[in-house]
C-alpha cells in the first residue's frame, strides 16, 4: 500500500496535464476529502499507509479530472471564505477574487442588524457568509435558476436567509427598500465564453457566465432599476469583469448614480465596485 506521501506525489504528477501548478494543491484537497484529514494531518501522518479502496477512488476523481471536469464539481464542494461551500454543475464555482466582494461589504456596514438582497445568489455563498458574519443581519436572495436555488438550500444554515426564484425585474416589484444590494452577476461577453478555459466553458452553467454581447447587460439592468430599492445612506456592491470598470462606470453616471469606487483584486485588477444611488 502506498503511503500517503507517495500518493500524494503520484496524484500531482498524473493531474499536472490538467491542473498545471495546482496539481499539487488539488492533490492534497482529494486526500483531505477522502481521508477526512487536514492538510496538516496529512503532513504529519506521511507514512500512513492508504488502503487500496482509497487509492482507487484517487484514481477515478483523477481520470475524471483529467477529462476537464472541475474538482469542485468531481468533490461536491468548495472551499471559500474559511468554509466549505456545497456546488453541482449547476452553479458557478466560487472565485477566491469574491471574497473581495464581501470583504467589502463587512467593512462598509459595522451595524448590528439589517436587511440586503442578493441578486443572482447561484450556490448562496454570499448571502450565507455575509450573515455567518453578521448575526443580525437577514437576505432576501433570488436566483431565476430553481437548481441553483435547491444548492443554495443546502449551503443555508439558519433562518437569516431567504431564498426566492425570480427573475430581477419580478423580484423588485412591491419590494421594500434594502440597507444594501449585492450581486455577482453574469459577465463575461458572449463570444468570450467560447474563450475560456475547457473547465470553465464545458462545465460550468453559460447562464452564470453570459452577460451579453460585451458583458455588460446586468449593470445596466442593475443601474436603470435598482436605486429606487436601495436606502438612503446605502450601497450597491458588484463584482466585475476585466477591463469593464470604466465602462461600467459610465453606465451609473449616465443613470444618475452617485458616489462610485473600484476596488482591486489580489492581481491588482479591478473586481468589486461600490455605488450609492444618489
Amino acid at each position: 500500500m502506498p503511503s500517503i506521501e507517495n500518493l500524494l506525489r503520484k496524484i500531482s504528477a498524473e493531474l499536472a496535464p490538467a491542473s498545471g501548478s495546482s496539481a499539487t494543491q488539488e492533490a492534497f484537497i482529494i486526500l483531505e476529502t477522502l481521508l477526512g484529514l487536514s492538510y496538516t494531518e496529512l503532513h504529519a501522518e506521511s507514512q500512513r499507509p492508504v488502503e487500496p479502496a482509497i487509492v482507487d477512488k484517487c484514481n477515478a476523481i483523477v481520470g475524471c479530472r483529467l477529462s476537464g471536469e472541475p474538482l469542485a464539481y468531481i468533490l461536491g464542494k468548495v472551499y471559500f471564505y474559511s468554509q466549505y461551500f456545497t456546488v453541482t454543475p449547476d452553479v458557478l464555482i466560487p472565485r477566491p477574487e469574491t471574497e473581495i466582494l464581501v470583504d467589502i461589504v463587512l467593512k462598509t456596514y459595522k451595524q448590528a442588524c439589517g436587511m440586503f438582497l442578493d441578486i443572482g445568489t447561484g450556490s448562496g455563498i454570499i448571502a450565507q457568509c455575509i450573515t455567518n458574519e453578521k448575526p443580525g443581519w437577514r437576505c432576501m436572495a433570488v436566483d431565476k435558476s430553481l437548481p441553483a436555488l435547491s444548492v443554495a438550500t443546502r449551503n443555508r444554515t439558519g433562518n437569516r436567509v431567504a431564498l426566492f426564484g425570480a427573475d430581477i425585474v419580478s423580484a423588485l416589484k412591491g419590494l421594500r427598500q434594502f440597507d444594501f444590494i449585492v450581486s455577482n452577476p453574469p459577465y463575461i461577453s458572449r463570444t468570450e465564453i467560447q474563450t475560456l478555459d475547457r473547465d470553465v466553458k464545458d462545465f460550468e452553467p453559460h447562464s452564470a457566465l453570459d452577460g451579453g454581447i460585451d458583458g455588460l447587460d446586468f449593470y445596466r439592468i442593475f443601474a436603470s432599476s435598482l436605486k429606487p430599492f436601495i436606502k438612503p445612506g446605502g450601497f450597491l456592491f458588484c463584482e466585475i469583469g476585466f477591463g469593464q470598470a470604466e465602462a461600467i462606470k459610465e453606465i451609473f453616471l449616465r443613470n444618475n448614480w452617485g458616489t462610485f469606487e473600484i476596488f482591486n483584486d489580489f492581481a491588482d485588477i479591478p473586481r468589486v465596485i461600490k455605488v450609492s444611488p444618489e
